[in-house]
């Protein structure tokens, strides 16, 4: 069976922290629960600089960082 959720939480980035919505999809397959979800941030929003420099400044880091999760649980028998 697969759904989607939203958590909302913070995240908490070189000493920033900021409010976060991520949609979670989640598939349940007999004893075993999986979720995976994807969110962007930028960088600067949490006052970190994108690298710049390099020989002749030719090296650039962007400032929009993608994140992959994927979680997943499985059940245990009862004692």
């Amino acid at each position: 069976m697969k759904s989607h959720v939203r958590v909302e939480g913070e995240l908490t980035l070189a000493g920033q922290t900021r409010d976060l919505v991520v949609d979670v999809a989640v598939t349940t397959n007999g004893d075993t629960l999986r979720a995976t979800a994807r969110f962007t941030i930028k960088q600067t929003d949490f006052g970190i600089r994108p690298y710049r420099g390099g020989p002749g400044g030719l090296v650039r880091v962007a400032d929009r960082v993608t994140f992959d999760i994927e979680a997943i649980a499985l059940a245990q028998p009862a004692p």
